[in-house]
């Protein structure tokens, strides 16, 4: 049973390796290839609290969306720790109000900015909504649009984390319908406190990531 399950899991990971490359290619996109921040140009002391950049699957990413099921034209997609845009631009094919990326490496940044240029030069009949594109530390990121779908890949540990929702949860308009999502949910705990409920679990996903998604909705 073991071996059946690691050749299983084996299957996964090349089949989303390949499909990533896929994608990636057929988007005219360059986000395929982890990075390690230290070699990043960071100037926030946050650094020592980050992760190593790595994109989301396609696959996934667009499992949960479905699973999520909103009306995305009433919806912003904001995205802590946005890397190369991948998922960035995923979020405007699907049609959300507004984009925002937000990633402290400014190299990243760059490389998301070429991304989005590239996908518009590529598919100029794709309307694509706002991408903003910001370089900035998390914590000093405060929402300000009304309705949004928050964006976590476990970017940052849990004494970043806890900030940043706690300001997602503080300024975001009053009324505001707003959804966490969380992949590899570490440290799912913090959510709780602030009120935010969780109302889905993907627990066989790919790569045996799993994803937990909150709202503040009731």
């Amino acid at each position: 049973m073991n071996s059946f399950i690691k050749t299983k899991n084996g299957l996964s990971k090349l089949y989303d390796y390949l499909l990533n490359l896929k994608y990636d290619h057929q988007f005219s996109l360059k986000t395929n290839s982890s990075v390690q921040l230290i070699n990043m140009d960071v100037k926030s002391k946050s650094i020592i609290h980050a992760r190593h950049y790595q994109a989301t699957h396609y696959r996934l990413f667009f499992k949960i969306m479905n699973q999520l099921s909103l009306p995305w034209n009433k919806f912003n997609f904001i995205d802590f720790g946005s890397g190369k845009g991948r998922c960035l631009l995923m979020a405007g094919m699907l049609g959300f109000k507004e984009v925002f990326g937000i990633e402290f490496a400014k190299d990243l940044c760059e490389c998301a900015k070429s991304n989005r240029e590239s996908f518009q030069k590529s598919f100029p009949q794709i309307h694509l909504p706002p991408i903003k594109i910001i370089n900035e530390d998390a914590l000093n990121f405060f929402p300000k649009t009304k309705n949004n779908v928050f964006f976590f890949y476990n970017p940052f540990d849990g004494v970043i984390l806890e900030e940043v929702l706690q300001n997602c949860s503080r300024y975001s308009p009053p009324g505001s319908r707003d959804y966490y999502i969380y992949i590899n949910p570490l440290r799912d705990y913090l959510f709780g406190p602030l009120g935010l409920k969780e109302i889905m679990k993907l627990e066989s996903s790919n790569h045996n990531k799993k994803v937990k998604i909150f709202t503040n909705s009731s």
